[in-house]
């Protein structure tokens, strides 16, 4: 067995006492509690009403909503008359008309997913009526929008005669986008 010449036990335990002493008052003061989740029949509920730019639009069907805060929540889908993006600025809603930004398309927006205020992607399909040998053809293009928080642009995709109807990630380098 070995021994320990200068071994001073009582060092030791006064080292110890003072490290827990240090540790316990470098601490915060209490936890932070952890906040009780609500049941839905517990929240304040409002109606809001999303006001199209055209009058003439009847019929709507809205099938995605996503939000970076909230603050800042877009909700897409189409109408009778095309396409319904709107966002919500913590106030009031308003309509995103893609044509008066610069995307001349006839876009039917079906899904919305982002990265964060400033990458939001809308999935869904472009395409234009043929009158010609049908009345009302439909040719659909498999179409996604890009916001990267100056403006929304049209992604180029090399499908055709097919619709997207999900998109999702984990993250901006990292996004699938699928549908039929």
């Amino acid at each position: 067995m070995r021994t320990f010449k200068n071994f001073n036990l009582p060092y030791i335990v006064w080292f110890e006492i003072l490290f827990v002493f240090l540790s316990t008052i470098s601490c915060n003061e209490s936890p932070t509690e952890q906040e009780k989740i609500k049941d839905p029949r517990e929240y304040t509920w409002t109606l809001d009403t999303l006001k199209y730019n055209d009058p003439t639009i009847i019929q709507s069907k809205l099938s995605s909503i996503w939000g970076s805060s909230e603050k800042d929540v877009y909700v897409t889908g189409h109408t009778d008359g095309g396409n319904a993006i709107f966002h919500f600025d913590g106030n009031k809603w308003k309509q995103i008309d893609l044509k008066s930004i610069g995307i001349n398309i006839t876009f039917r927006g079906e899904w919305i997913y982002g990265f964060g205020n400033n990458d939001i992607w809308i999935a869904g399909k472009m395409g234009q009526v043929h009158t010609v040998g049908h009345p009302y053809y439909w040719q659909s293009v498999a179409a996604l929008i890009h916001y990267n928080g100056i403006k929304w642009e049209q992604i180029e995709l090399p499908v055709l005669n097919k619709e997207f109807l999900f998109i999702r990630g984990n993250n901006p380098n990292n996004l699938w986008a699928s549908g039929y």
